[in-house]
């Protein structure tokens, strides 16, 4: 049982099913609702020019979707077998990332802590934002990715100095060796409803391409389960965070650790799926929208009613749309779309009202110096 009265889910079902030790040595916190649905998208299919599917990661929780919800499992797993209370997530003003973990761990009973550096604002970005700071039980603000270390290096001595304790630092992204597990259990669960018959053995499942880990985590598991599959990575981010050689590093740190873990020499030897990374539809920045992924965003809520964002699923979704192009000269068999946007649940409000955060002192005296260091920046990142 964790300090809240919940309890840890022990286990991955299909890792563990293959390698039994996991049971002993990894914690997940039970968060999400899987496996997730698959499902053909014709009218998508008969504009793109391929045999398209989708994987609904957006569906992951109720509370709030998305592909994070994966890895945060792992991550508040690891932090309540410590013993923690509070933790500090750290991102880009409006992350859906730093959003999630806030709401996911304000369910479990902890008490979240954010470090938010100045990138361009979209709409949903904005909504984001403003959930973030009502979520939230301190905000530091910083003016680029440049200052967040030192933004966050003091977040953590001044919680440390409040509470007696410094915070669980979340990883950016929330991409590590150990939460990159979640997708691999993900690529196994794909080929297990493969060959349930819930869907064909895809020839690409294709990904948005942030932190890496989504990428990475389903190149080892699909690589485990033997599937004929590749990745495709749609770069979203900055080229120094998001390229073939950050993916394949990151995959290898996954097998090591997992390998470790599961105490088998034999998972020392897998090989991941093929990933191939895709930068044609990056734009001119991250967050930035871009012709192409708007024109998508339109297109595939009208042929599917998918409602997309410009930061990830909109540019995914371009690539998606010229995937005649990407094909190459072989025939290709069908893709997989893995989507990734979150989807909100009732509970969570679209504007701050009503939320609050857990566990943090209400005697002023203890919050002064902390909202005095972590006060809004001026002129950015309102809503």
């Amino acid at each position: 049982m964790t300090a809240s009265g919940l309890t840890l889910r022990l286990s991955l079902p299909r890792l563990c099913e293959r390698f039994p030790r996991l049971r002993l040595t990894l914690a997940r916190a039970a968060l999400g609702t899987f496996p997730t649905p698959v499902h053909p998208l014709p009218a998508l299919s008969r504009e793109a020019g391929i045999d398209l599917w989708v994987k609904r990661d957006d569906l992951t929780s109720p509370r709030h979707g998305g592909n994070k919800v994966r890895k945060l499992e792992l991550l508040f797993g690891d932090l309540l077998a410590r013993g923690a209370e509070r933790f500090l997530v750290y991102g880009p003003v409006g992350s859906n990332y730093v959003l999630s973990a806030l709401l996911h761990g304000r369910a479990l009973g902890l008490c979240g802590h954010a470090a938010l550096f100045a990138r361009p604002l979209t709409a949903h970005g904005r909504e984001n934002l403003a959930l973030t700071r009502a979520v939230a039980a301190t905000v530091a603000d910083c003016s680029g990715v440049l200052t967040l270390p030192w933004a966050v290096a003091r977040q953590r001595r001044i919680v440390a100095r409040a509470t007696g304790a410094p915070p669980y630092l979340m990883p950016f992204g929330g991409t590590s060796a150990l939460s990159t597990i979640g997708y691999v259990e993900a690529g196994l669960e794909l080929a297990a409803q493969s060959r349930a018959g819930l869907c064909p053995e895809f020839e690409r499942v294709i990904v948005p391409l942030g932190t890496a880990g989504t990428a990475a985590g389903l190149a080892v598991g699909l690589g485990l389960a033997g599937a004929r599959t590749s990745v495709l990575a749609v770069r979203v981010n900055d080229r120094i965070l998001a390229n073939g050689l950050t993916v394949r590093l990151l995959a290898h740190r996954v097998i090591s650790l997992l390998a470790r873990l599961a105490g088998d020499d034999r998972l020392a030897r897998a090989r991941p799926a093929p990933v191939e990374v895709e930068h044609g539809f990056f734009g001119r920045g991250y967050a930035i929208p871009s012709p192409e992924g708007e024109a998508a965003i339109a297109r595939v809520a009208a042929r599917e009613g998918l409602a997309l964002d410009s930061t990830y699923t909109g540019k995914t979704a371009a690539a998606i749309l010229a995937a005649r192009s990407l094909r190459g000269p072989r025939a290709e068999g069908a893709w997989c779309w893995w989507f990734t946007l979150p989807r909100r649940g009732t509970d969570v409000p679209r504007t701050p009202a009503g939320l609050q955060p857990p566990g943090w002192p209400d005697d002023r005296s203890k919050t002064e110096p902390l909202a005095a260091a972590t006060s809004p920046s001026p002129g950015w990142g309102r809503s």
